[in-house]
């Protein structure tokens, strides 16, 4: 198995990827309403 601290790594980098992907997603691209922040 993969030591511990690369896996970490793997996996920061994954879920900044992924929120990254998420803070750049237009809604009204895909015909959704825009996000509510409040």
């Amino acid at each position: 198995s993969l030591p511990l601290s690369t896996y970490d790594t793997w996996i920061i980098k994954h879920v900044s990827r992924t929120l990254d992907s998420l803070l750049k997603f237009d809604p009204m691209e895909f015909g959704l309403p825009p996000f509510d922040d409040n």
